[in-house]
């Protein structure tokens, strides 16, 4: 988690998971396992400051709305408060600072809980309460997640849905003006941008783990999508 707590006009963003957000004051980014983040600023000069917040992923997975705070498939990954709300996180955050010289586990435990309730709480009215085929939309999107290594057809996701795959296209075609296959593909070449950015595997392997035996369409399917093959991709 990123808390921005003071920050100068400038043109400064947070990259997460190559979508670029701009940064404000009392912004907060959610950050989940495995994304790819960076400041996307040509020089730092002290123009925006704030807390870098790290959770044990055990905590966060033991409960589910904590793990609907770090999902990474939320098209807004952040939370904005105004000056009056964001007293409370940067008072938390401040007695969890000096909680860590005392011995008292259950006092700093508390505390964090405490924020990360705020936080939820605060995350939760901010989004507007969704219709039946956002949610199918949601559903469809955490099956994607879950499957898009093994399962790249359409008609998977149709029947898993137990909807017609017109059906299915059109409602996601209203709540996000893709069709399901570029929904798929889109997942597909989030998981080949976050493997090729860490420069630790080669593109075949890449290629391998997201369930292509063949390197040159797989290279040939990135270049398409993304305009630069990925061995370019991992150079720049």
């Amino acid at each position: 988690m990123i808390f921005f707590t003071e920050y100068a006009d400038t043109k400064a963003k947070q990259s997460i998971d190559f979508r670029s957000f701009p940064i404000r004051k009392h912004r907060i980014f959610f950050i989940a396992k495995k994304q790819v983040h960076q400041w996307l600023t040509d020089k730092y000069h002290g123009e925006f400051k704030g807390y870098f917040v790290v959770f044990n992923e055990s905590y966060i997975k033991a409960d589910k709305a904590l793990l609907a705070l770090f999902d990474f498939l939320d098209d807004a990954p952040f939370l904005d408060l105004n000056d009056s709300e964001a007293t409370v996180p940067l008072t938390l955050i401040s007695l969890i600072q000096e909680a860590k010289d005392t011995d008292s586990k259950e006092y700093q435990q508390s505390l964090i809980e405490a924020l990360l309730h705020f936080l939820v709480q605060k995350k939760k009215t901010s989004h507007i309460k969704m219709n039946i085929n956002q949610q199918r939309f949601i559903t469809l999107r955490k099956l994607i997640d879950t499957h898009y290594v093994q399962e790249k057809q359409v008609s998977f996701y149709a029947k898993q849905m137990h909807i017609s795959i017109t059906r299915l296209d059109v409602i996601v075609k209203e709540v996000s003006s893709l069709t399901i296959t570029q929904l798929i593909h889109k997942r597909i070449l989030l998981q080949a941008k976050r493997e090729l950015s860490l420069g630790s595997k080669t593109v075949q392997d890449v290629a391998s783990a997201l369930g292509y035996h063949d390197p040159s369409y797989f290279s040939r399917f990135f270049k398409k999508h993304e305009g630069v093959a990925p061995s370019e991709f991992i150079s720049k």
